[in-house]
């Protein structure tokens, strides 16, 4: 009998400890970065124009998170739109753009793309793209074609950064050593920043008309709508150039080095904070492939986690308050040089570009769920 009631009292004990096990890991799972742990390599994609994709960006503008699943690519003269929802969990394409040379437009090759921020409109998306002929084209995605050319820079457009708060309005960098700010409904620049020589990207603030730009020689600026002058916010203590730009939040910015090193820096006096090196991320330097289109990194939703690839196809994910890595996505078969990386909402997939023309997606799987799902090409 006592081994009968032993028997008895344990497995009710057992059984609950399981289930509170399952919960826990269960609600474990729901943290971005438990799903940053537990990415695989689910989704593969070639573009058939056969060069680097040169930059990337997701449709993060929106409150609303369904409407934030549209992925934009370009490479060559060619803007690619993918619906990352919608399509059975794959990241398909909805719409192909070839940048074509028209009697209003010059067209061809871009060096930058981004999503802007657009009225809560479920049935329209405006992206902005440019490159080394000088002029801003303003795509429609609904009806996938230029509704706006928008023309002032002497020079190759680097970079732009959407305005996180104003409908339709973006600052750009360009090669003419200036920053514009611009609303896509007008033909002309609302402002011009001299910013210097040695420009090379840029990122605005997250609520106020404020943006940043990295240096070559390693330093960041910051300039402010209705004034026309620069605060040298971070000197060029590095020496090294600054290939990305981004805030953390409305305290904190985040760059990244040629050299490899993601540097916080305090976004009000410039004093930095924490460093993290990205492992063979200085190999870019000797690269002239990754000179011309460095390595940009992404920043989780959360603004807790930071990925960023080299230029032999690793991608590193970090947690930025503490400087630890959380992961590392790599497989053999990825030879290209990482151009983006970057989160999709809720930290559920990593999507990445290389200089070979192809997109990888990371999606998240708990460990106990067992798929039988292959690979996806």
């Amino acid at each position: 009998m006592p081994d009968v009631q032993m028997s008895e009292n344990v497995a009710p004990n057992a059984a609950a400890d399981s289930e509170n096990n399952k919960l826990h890991l269960l609600k474990e799972a729901e943290t971005p970065k438990f799903k940053a742990r537990n990415l695989h390599l689910r989704k593969i994609i070639k573009e058939n124009h056969l060069k680097t994709i040169v930059s990337a960006d997701m449709n993060c503008h929106h409150l609303d998170d369904d409407r934030r699943h549209m992925v934009v690519t370009t490479g060559h003269n060619q803007i690619n739109i993918y619906d990352n929802n919608h399509c059975g969990n794959h990241i398909d394409l909805a719409c192909h753009f070839i940048n074509k040379k028209t009697e209003f437009s010059y067209g061809g090759e871009s060096s930058i793309v981004k999503f802007l921020y657009c009225e809560d409109d479920v049935n329209e998306a405006l992206i902005a793209f440019g490159g080394i002929k000088k002029e801003i084209s303003i795509m429609s995605v609904a009806h996938t074609r230029i509704v706006r050319l928008l023309k002032g820079h002497e020079s190759e457009i680097i970079d732009i950064a959407p305005h996180k708060k104003k409908p339709g309005c973006f600052f750009s960098a360009s090669r003419d050593n200036t920053i514009r700010f611009w609303n896509a409904t007008d033909d002309n620049a609302q402002q011009v920043f001299d910013a210097g020589k040695g420009l090379e990207c840029i990122a605005s603030h997250p609520t106020e008309g404020v943006v940043m730009a990295g240096y070559k020689d390693g330093s960041v600026k910051r300039f402010t709508l209705g004034s026309g002058q620069a605060f040298e916010l971070y000197g060029p203590k590095t020496l090294s150039r600054i290939d990305c730009i981004e805030y953390i939040d409305s305290e904190r910015i985040l760059v990244y080095t040629a050299t490899g090193v993601l540097q916080v820096i305090n976004a009000t006096t410039g004093e930095a904070m924490n460093k993290i090196k990205v492992p063979r991320g200085n190999v870019n330097n000797n690269n002239k492939k990754m000179q011309a289109f460095p390595t940009k990194f992404g920043i989780s939703d959360c603004r807790e986690m930071v990925c960023c690839g080299n230029s032999t196809g690793e991608v590193f994910i970090f947690d930025i308050n503490t400087s630890s890595r959380l992961n590392k996505l790599s497989m053999p078969r990825i030879r290209g040089a990482v151009t983006k990386s970057m989160f999709t909402k809720q930290s559920s997939s990593v999507i990445v570009t290389t200089d070979d023309a192809i997109i990888w997606r990371w999606d998240y799987k708990h460990p106990q769920h067992k798929s039988t799902k292959k690979l996806i090409m």
